[in-house]
């Protein structure tokens, strides 16, 4: 077996800047849509509150994974999407889809054993 080369390091930094419960789905929400405004994005990121949402943004911006555009129209419409460097977690999030959706199936197939193989026919 080849075992690949992982820095816990570089692992701990990656998780940092898009650690907590929020983060994943506001990016994979941009991800999708492209470019939403605050409304539309708390409306797609379920259960999300409008401070929380508010401060997760502004980490993420701080961060360099959005942009936040603010137009120059009136009234001003302030946007928000990928940089260029959050289009980077593309792959990031193809793995984790395709791992969760693995061990989901497995999961569920844990549930049914586990629920049935206590049962005994007399």
């Amino acid at each position: 077996m080849i075992k690949e080369s992982f820095e816990l390091e570089a692992v701990q930094y990656a998780l940092h800047k898009i650690n907590g419960k929020w983060k994943i789905p506001i990016l994979m929400s941009l991800y999708f849509h492209q470019k939403l405004r605050f409304g539309e994005l708390q409306k797609s990121v379920k259960g999300i509150g409008s401070k929380m949402l508010s401060k997760e943004l502004k980490e993420l911006e701080k961060n360099g994974l959005i942009i936040r555009e603010v137009s120059s129209s009136s009234p001003i419409k302030i946007t928000y999407q990928l940089s260029i460097y959050g289009k980077t977690l593309n792959e990031v999030f193809k793995t984790l889809s395709n791992w969760g959706n693995m061990h989901k199936i497995e999961s569920k197939k844990n549930a049914y054993s586990l629920n049935h193989n206590h049962i005994i026919d007399i």
